[in-house]
């Protein structure tokens, strides 16, 4: 484990390949949320994985305030420690703003980008859907925050399977010395309700996946759809039936990974040379 200038904690795995991927968590998550993308592909990639600012390992780094742009910061702040002058940018989620973000404000660092159950403007419903999380974390107790949580973004097949072993989990998680405080969810929440760059993407030239789930209840796919609409030469792809959810990641990790390795692979040249 390192910790960039900025305090972030980070970690470097894999493949010793040119242009690694840099993972960019969804929101209140830290690296651990990439395990089944890094185990499928850091034969190939080197890996670079961070907690952002008040999770996990970085947890106690003070900040004014939370958000999509700070997560955006610590990825830039990683990159410049673990001395990556380009990557392929990987977010999920609020991650995916922030991988936005970091694209927007420094084009040259991201080769490519992929987006994971993005949005790219909070439209009345989902900033509805933010209001009812953010008022969860400040009224209900920690556990009951990250059940309620849970069932917006497992599917109905993850919940039933998880029965009463998903109020075990939870209790698990909020007990974890890096799960992020209540002020620091709502700082994270509230910059998800705000977020608003759909008419800046237009300005992105890089190769971009834009990765959807129809099964959705978070974040409906007309926001990845908008999203890739929005960014020049965009490919989405939106994935239906079971899991096609907001965790798309952990419920779908098969396919979403196999999406990843297909779009890195044509987009990086270095791949084969570090795998011959």
């Amino acid at each position: 484990m390192s910790v960039a200038e900025a305090g972030v904690a980070f970690e470097v795995r894999g493949a010793d390949n040119p242009t690694p991927l840099l993972f960019v968590p969804p929101l209140g998550r830290g690296r651990a949320s990439w395990a089944s993308q890094v185990a499928a592909l850091e034969d190939s990639y080197r890996c670079v994985l961070f907690d952002p600012r008040g999770i996990g390992r970085s947890k106690d780094v003070a900040c004014a305030g939370y958000s999509a742009a700070t997560i955006a910061d610590d990825a830039r702040h990683v990159l410049d420690e673990s001395g990556v002058e380009q990557a392929h940018v990987v977010g999920w989620s609020l991650g995916a703003a922030a991988a936005m973000l970091l694209a927007l404000q420094h084009p040259g660092r991201v080769a490519s980008l992929a987006l994971l159950t993005p949005w790219a403007r909070t439209d009345a419903h989902l900033a509805r859907a933010f209001e009812m999380l953010r008022d969860l974390v400040v009224h209900a107790s920690p556990e009951s925050a990250e059940v309620a949580t849970m069932w917006h973004i497992l599917s109905r097949e993850a919940v039933n399977a998880a029965g009463t072993h998903l109020l075990d989990g939870a209790r698990s998680d909020v007990a974890d010395p890096g799960y992020p405080a209540a002020s620091t969810m709502v700082d994270y929440l509230d910059s998800g309700a705000e977020l608003d760059v759909l008419d800046r993407l237009g300005d992105l030239a890089m190769p971009t996946l834009v990765v959807g789930g129809a099964e959705d209840r978070l974040v409906d796919t007309a926001h990845a759809r908008a999203t890739a609409a929005a960014i020049p030469g965009a490919d989405l792809r939106v994935l239906t039936g079971p899991g096609a959810t907001h965790a798309l990641p952990v419920e779908r990790a098969d396919e979403v990974n196999a999406l990843l390795r297909t779009f890195l692979t044509a987009h990086d040249t270095s791949v084969g040379a570090a795998t011959t």
